[in-house]
């Protein structure tokens, strides 16, 4: 006789659905996270500026336009964060201008929360820093133009300072020159005066000569004549002399203002080298990046992620207690239903001894963890339940599917932001979302202003459940045939 599982519908469709399982997984997993870091710019963020200066300004609006950016209060801001309404904040503190203008590093803020998302508050600050990379290039690229200016102006003052330097020398040679010719014709004025003294002694003995004789006056003529000559020889030496003299001040003027030239050309080379030795070195690190984690978050992976796999555990230990407690008609099923809470029990009690003395979780509330951890649990348990009496095996089936989606839905690992569009519109409906926020919560502090509607879901997703569960009246339930048919019983059994 043939196998049930193979020979009839219900088996080939049994066979169908659980041979799905691993590509649904996988499809649905990898389409979901296939590429997030190209979403990365989809994660919202909260601007706060806090200074008004026109570098401030410049920094604001140089924020991709593709950004979700909202611009808050440094208050707000904060409650945005933590109520993951934001990913990340930049705030422009007061004084960023000041710094830029006196030379110093400019601050800019970053803040994150782990607690929130890990994964998504590493990426958040990831993103933060390339912004804040790209600002500082474009600062050290204004900062390097100016010390180009400074630079040019420096080469500027040199070249002016090395003509007018020329021109000095060049005025100092004819300066020179002058002195010599000067000092030419005064030896040669000196010479003129002396024959000048000279005939003018002559004339005096010849004036004396005549005196006592007449024919004396004939010499006279002649020393008359030479004094002439010597004195017409000390008007030309004399003029000669005066005109170097001249030609003397003329040089040393040309000199003097070479020189004032000269010191202009050499103060804008002074000028120019302060501004390259003042712009060059704040060129370099023009910003300060501060980043912090709000309230300290998660400090690590571990921490992180958490929420996402307590809450999976959770699910999974609901979903394998039905292979052991499967669903059934009405009669024996407070038996079943009783048995199963010991399971789930059993599993919450387990889990929660073993995350708290087994792993660094250091949670905030520890007392809400635990009520955290026994309410979700219930709620898996009421659901699962709710599955496989009303569905049997098909149930269960479901509650693997459900299992999947939740896996890439539930914002346990990477933000809703950062996966497929269907996810994101599934990701409020899904109980594990519910969950991970409760759980954030009680771990770090983090998602305050939402748990409480989150806990309310679950709640009424719980209730709802059981009641369905224990006062339901109908029943569509899919059983697997067995693999192999009940055979007669074999000669020699029997008794």
């Amino acid at each position: 006789m043939g196998s049930p599982l193979l020979t009839t519908r219900k088996g080939w469709l049994a066979l169908l659905a659980v041979g799905l399982v691993p590509l649904l997984y996988t499809v649905t997993y990898l389409g979901a996270f296939w590429n997030p870091y190209r979403l990365v710019p989809h994660l919202p963020v909260a601007l706060v500026l806090q200074d008004q200066s026109g570098a401030a300004r410049a920094v604001a609006a140089a924020l991709p336009r593709r950004w979700p950016v909202r611009r808050e209060t440094a208050a707000g801001a904060r409650r945005a964060l933590r109520a993951g309404r934001v990913s990340w904040v930049l705030t422009v503190p007061a004084g960023f201008g000041a710094a830029l203008a006196q030379g110093r590093p400019a601050p800019l803020q970053v803040a994150v929360d782990p607690g929130s998302n890990y994964l998504g508050a590493v990426l958040a600050q990831r993103e933060a820093e390339a912004f804040a990379r790209g600002v500082a290039a474009r600062l050290r690229r204004e900062l390097l133009q100016r010390a180009a200016a400074g630079l040019q102006q420096a080469r500027a003052g040199a070249g002016a300072l090395g003509d007018q330097l020329n021109r000095a020398a060049g005025a100092s040679r004819a300066l020179t020159r002058d002195a010599a010719g000067l000092a030419t014709g005064a030896a040669g004025l000196a010479a003129a005066d002396g024959q000048l003294a000279g005939g003018a002694n002559r004339l005096s003995a010849a004036l004396q000569a005549a005196a006592a004789s007449d024919p004396a006056l004939e010499g006279l003529a002649g020393q008359a004549a030479a004094l002439a000559q010597g004195a017409g020889t000390a008007a030309r030496r004399a003029d000669a002399l005066a005109a170097g003299g001249r030609q003397l001040a003329a040089g040393n003027a040309a000199l003097s203002a070479g020189l004032q030239t000269a010191a202009g050309a050499a103060g804008r080379l002074a000028a120019g080298s302060g501004r390259v030795t003042w712009f060059l070195p704040r060129a370099a690190s023009p910003l300060r990046l501060q980043v912090t984690a709000v309230d300290g978050g998660s400090s690590s992976y571990g921490q992180g992620l958490a929420p996402y796999f307590l809450g999976l555990s959770l699910w999974v230990g609901a979903l394998v207690a039905t292979v052991l407690v499967g669903g059934g008609p009405a009669r024996g099923r407070g038996r079943r239903l009783a048995a199963s809470a010991l399971i789930a029990g059993l599993q919450v009690t387990l889990l929660a001894a073993g995350a708290l003395l087994l792993l660094p979780l250091h949670p905030r509330y520890p007392a809400a963890l635990l009520l955290a951890l026994a309410g979700i649990g219930a709620v898996d348990w009421a659901v699962m339940r709710l599955l496989v009496e009303r569905l049997g095996d098909g149930g269960r089936l479901l509650g693997i599917v459900l299992l999947v989606l939740q896996l890439a839905g539930s914002g346990g690992t990477y933000p809703p932001a950062l996966t497929a569009g269907f996810f994101r519109r599934l990701h409020p409906w899904l109980p594990m979302s519910w969950a991970v926020r409760v759980l954030r919560f009680t771990l770090s502090g983090a998602l305050g202003s939402r748990v409480e509607a989150a806990a309310l879901a679950l709640a009424a997703l719980g209730g709802g459940a059981l009641l369905l569960t224990v006062w339901g009246r109908w029943r569509l339930a899919f059983e697997a045939p067995p693999l192999e048919a009940e055979a007669a019983e074999l000669p020699g059994t029997a008794g």
